[in-house]
């Protein structure tokens, strides 16, 4: 089962220094960790700092805007 976004929303990361929000766009991969969803880390790859928040503090996605595709 692939999860995806499925509406447009933005990140805001604040932990972050530089805390501006980031659009994850509809169809962002998905993946459920503990009955929470993730915008998977590798659809950063292409944006260092962006993957390792990511990666360590995570990009959560509300339930409702989950879709499996």
């Amino acid at each position: 089962m692939k999860l995806r976004v499925k509406a447009t929303f933005n990140w805001v990361r604040l932990f972050s220094a530089l805390p501006e929000p980031i659009q994850i766009p509809a169809g962002a991969p998905v993946e459920e960790k503990g009955r929470q969803y993730w915008v998977r880390p590798s659809h950063f790859k292409g944006d260092e700092i962006l993957h390792h928040d990511a990666v360590y503090y995570g990009c959560p996605v509300d339930p409702d805007n989950v879709v499996t595709a």
